[in-house]
């Protein structure tokens, strides 16, 4: 997890990926079952150790996608659900 964030009652969680190619599935690709559960208990811990419960928690992806003729910045605000 490279980044926590707040926005009101929103507390983001977020992972930062920049990739060359799209090839496997690109940044999004990234997030696999393994990264989502790690996330997620960092997440829970974060959230107990502050007291934040009550913040709306989200897990983002921020994409940096390489292209030819630059670069493609993308924000997913939920990129995937709790697990």
């Amino acid at each position: 997890m490279d980044l926590v964030t707040r926005s009101g009652d929103h507390l983001y969680f977020v992972e930062v990926k920049t990739r060359r190619s799209r090839r496997y599935g690109g940044a999004l690709g990234s997030l696999d079952a393994l990264k989502r559960r790690r996330m997620t208990r960092v997440a829970d811990v974060f959230v107990a150790r502050r007291r934040l419960h009550h913040l709306q928690p989200h897990f983002a992806l921020l994409s940096v996608e390489a292209t030819p003729t630059g670069g493609r910045v993308r924000f997913l605000p939920d990129a995937f659900d709790a697990c």
